[in-house]
């Protein structure tokens, strides 16, 4: 359990820069782990939790598509690792 989030077995959440920060954090807790590489530490405001990727990135003027990449392949890897 990471920041009282519970990861969903078989979660189908796809990963884009609408996917609510919250939404990421059920599905994928362990992705907590990118986005402190990208220097967001503070994801466990309420405020942000409810924002799409997008404006969590806007917030932090930093590019998206490089964290959507990155976020993708974690949980890939994470997938094929659980198998």
């Amino acid at each position: 359990m990471l920041l009282g989030f519970i990861a969903i077995e078989g979660s189908t959440l796809e990963i884009n820069e609408n996917t609510p920060l919250e939404e990421l954090l059920i599905n994928h807790p362990d992705v907590v782990k990118v986005l402190a590489r990208h220097g967001m530490h503070s994801i466990a405001c309420p405020a942000e939790l409810i924002e799409p990727l997008y404006k969590v990135c806007e917030a932090r003027d930093m590019p998206i598509d490089k964290l959507v990449k990155e976020l993708r392949q974690f949980v890939d890897e994470a997938e094929k690792e659980a198998k």
